[in-house]
C-alpha cells in the first residue's frame, strides 16, 4: 500500500485545528509507520520513523517549521527522546539502545550492566536528573519486564526488573519523578486483539523492588504515564471504545478517574506529559481516522478538558523540550481522503513563526529494507 517514497503532501486540514496547539509544519511525513520525537530545545529536535522501505530520521532547527533528512547508520527503532546533550533511541533486538551527540548523524551503542537492555519500547527522560533517561520494555534476550536507567545521557544503563509486579503484560511506559520513585505501565492484547487487563507498578527504592499499584478491569489497557512529583501522577487507560485519565495524589495507593471519553471503535488516549511552565498535564489521543485531541489538566489536576482538536486525525505522541522552555511538540496521524498514504504532522504549542516549510525527503540510500508494520 505504501508505494510512494516522496514525503511531501499538501496540508488539507490546517484550518480545522481549534485551541492553543497548531500544526508546526505544512508538509507531511508520508508513509511513516511509527514515530519517535525528541527536542533538545524549543528550536532543535528530531523526528524518527519507519518507512515501508526502512528507517528514517529528520532534524529541525526552527521549531519544527522545516525538516532536513539525516544520512545516518540505519537501525530499526521504536522510540527516541532528547536529553540536554543529545538523543537516546530504542534500537532493534540486536542493536539495543543507542545514543547520539550530533542529532542522529552518528550513533553509539549504550552499555548495559550485563543483564541486557535490548528490546526496549519507549524512552523517557528522568525528571530527577538533568542527565537522566530511562528505556522501558521487555528488555534483554530473556524478555524481562523492566526499565533501565541512565544518569549519563544514555552512555550506560542499569536494568531494573519489574516482572514480579507486571504479570502477563508487556512493560510500555514509565515516569521517573524523583531519584527513588519510578512508575511503569504494562499492557497487552489477547489472541483476538482485545486489550488484557493493564497494570501499573511502582518502585520507591530506586528499582530494587516493584509493587503493583493498579490493575485495570479486563479488556482495559494502560498506556502513557507521567508525574508532577513522586506522589502526583496521571496515566491513560483505553478499552478501544472508552478512554480515561486516572490520577493519584498518594504515590499510587488510590487512583481516581479525572477524565472519560466514550466514542466509537478505536477511541484511545496514547501519551501524556507533565510540563512545568504551564504546571499542567497534557495528553494526546483521539478516534482513529476521525479526530485527534490534545487535552489539558485543570489547575487542581482533578479534571481534564479538550484544549485543541484536529479533524480527521489521531494523536499518537507528545513530548516536552529538554531545555525547560515550556515548548511542546506532538504527532497527529492524518489520512488524506484522496489517496491511501499515511500522513503525519508535527503539532506544537509554540506561536506561529515565519519559515516556509520545505518538502521532506527520505533519509538517503543507506536505508535498510523492513516490512510494513
Amino acid at each position: 500500500m505504501l508505494s510512494r517514497t516522496a514525503l511531501a503532501a499538501p496540508l488539507f486540514a490546517t484550518t480545522l485545528a481549534a485551541g492553543s496547539w497548531r500544526y508546526a509544519n505544512e508538509s507531511a511525513f508520508e508513509g511513516q509507520q511509527s514515530f519517535g520525537l525528541g527536542f533538545v530545545s524549543k528550536t532543535t529536535g528530531v523526528v524518527a520513523g519507519q518507512l515501508a522501505i526502512g528507517s528514517a530520521l529528520w532534524v529541525t532547527s526552527d521549531g519544527a517549521a522545516t525538516f532536513k533528512p539525516v544520512d545516518w547508520t540505519p537501525f530499526e527503532f521504536t522510540d527516541t527522546a532528547a536529553t540536554q546533550t543529545g538523543l537516546v533511541a530504542c534500537g532493534d533486538l540486536f542493536t539495543g539502545v543507542l545514543y547520539s551527540r550530533d542529532l542522529g548523524r552518528t550513533w553509539n551503542a549504550s552499555a548495559g550492566d550485563g543483564q541486557g537492555i535490548q528490546g526496549c519500547t519507549t524512552v523517557r527522560r528522568a525528571a530527577f536528573d538533568a542527565h537522566g533517561v530511562a528505556v522501558v520494555g521487555q528488555l534483554g534476550f530473556d524478555n524481562v519486564n523492566a526499565l533501565a536507567v541512565s544518569t549519563d545521557d544514555g552512555i550506560s544503563f542499569e536494568r531494573h526488573d519489574a516482572s514480579a509486579a507486571l504479570v502477563n503484560v508487556g512493560a510500555g511506559y514509565a515516569a521517573l519523578p524523583n531519584a527513588s520513585t519510578w512508575f511503569v505501565t504494562g499492557a497487552d492484547v489477547d489472541a483476538n486483539g482485545n486489550p488484557t487487563a493493564g497494570q501499573i507498578a511502582v518502585t520507591r527504592n530506586s528499582g530494587k523492588s516493584f509493587e503493583r499499584v493498579f490493575t485495570a478491569p479486563a479488556g482495559t489497557a494502560v498506556f502513557g504515564i507521567d508525574c508532577r512529583s513522586g506522589d502526583e501522577c496521571c496515566a491513560l487507560t483505553s478499552t478501544g471504545t472508552k478512554a480515561e485519565i486516572i490520577c493519584t495524589a498518594d504515590s499510587g495507593k488510590k487512583w481516581n478517574v479525572s477524565y472519560t471519553k466514550v466514542g466509537g471503535a478505536n477511541t484511545y488516549l496514547n501519551d501524556i506529559r507533565f510540563e512545568k511552565v504551564s504546571d499542567a498535564y497534557w495528553a494526546v489521543g483521539g478516534v482513529f481516522g476521525d479526530v485527534a485531541w490534545v487535552l489539558k489538566s485543570s489547575a487542581n489536576f482533578k479534571t481534564f478538558a479538550i484544549d485543541t482538536t484536529f479533524a480527521k486525525s489521531y494523536g499518537t505522541a507528545i513530548e516536552v523540550a529538554a531545555d525547560s522552555s515550556g515548548a511542546m511538540f506532538g504527532i497527529v496521524f492524518e489520512t488524506d481522503p484522496n489517496d491511501d498514504s499515511n500522513d503525519n504532522y508535527i503539532i506544537t504549542n509554540l506561536p506561529k513563526g515565519a519559515p516556509v516549510p520545505l518538502p521532506l525527503r527520505p533519509a538517503g540510500p543507506r536505508l535498510r529494507a523492513s516490512a510494513a508494520l
